[in-house]
């Protein structure tokens, strides 16, 4: 079993479909949600997973020793791509509508995430819509003012970010095979320099300035207002 390790957006999907002699050399789409060729339970190797059965699979780990531990391949292929560009392509392709939709589909636990995201140490506690609802006023008309001014991309683009890089934050793909097919990665550098976005490269900005636990709803607001 081979395995081909890759960042969201750094194009294993392609990968694949050229090593099965398919075609792969369409720009500006996203491979894995037009063809499905991978497994979602392989995705990150987050839990412990009973060893498939194909040939090659496709994993967003790059941790060479978690790749060993959890399916113990034969070889392990990765497509080294730069972590901000792919990120940043797999959230204008894919991203952030499943994240608006799946925030679209529950406001309530955007208005708690807004306000854990917003509150200083002295505000109140809040951990479910109940806890807000139980706020003063004045607290609630904080949060609520943000949920109509602040642009859902924000909160998308911060998300997939921050946990991210959480997640890559310790990982060592070494010594994986790199790899160095020219072609095929002239058409993944291509595509990673077609997409760009303000919203994305700001919460990235903010992130390295500031970390995980940056106020970026806050910071934006700042960013908006020296704008004008």
């Amino acid at each position: 079993m081979i395995v081909i390790a890759f960042y969201p957006g750094g194009g294993g999907n392609r990968y694949l479909r050229k090593l099965q002699d398919k075609e792969f050399s369409t720009q500006g789409i996203a491979y894995d949600d037009t063809f499905r060729d991978q497994s979602i339970e392989y995705r990150y190797l987050l839990d412990n997973i009973v060893r498939p059965t194909t040939d090659i699979v496709l994993t967003h780990c790059m941790d060479y020793d978690r790749i060993q531990t959890i399916l113990n391949p034969d070889q392990v292929l990765v497509i080294k791509t730069d972590l901000y560009k792919s990120l940043q392509r797999e959230w204008l392709l894919n991203g952030h509508n499943i994240y608006t939709t799946k925030q679209n589909k529950d406001l309530k636990k955007t208005i708690v995430d807004l306000y854990r995201n917003i509150k200083t140490d002295r505000w109140p506690v809040c951990d479910t819509y109940e806890d807000f609802l139980q706020l003063p006023a004045v607290y609630q008309r904080e949060v609520l003012d943000k949920v109509i001014d602040i642009p859902v991309e924000l909160e998308s683009a911060w998300s997939t970010i921050v946990w991210h890089l959480n997640y890559y934050q310790h990982s060592n793909i070494d010594p994986a095979t790199v790899v160095n097919d020219e072609d095929f990665m002239a058409i993944i550098a291509h595509e990673l320099h077609s997409y760009s976005d303000s919203i994305f490269e700001f919460c990235w900005q903010q992130y390295q300035l500031h970390g995980a636990r940056a106020p970026i709803v806050d910071l934006y607001n700042q960013h908006i207002l020296q704008q004008d």
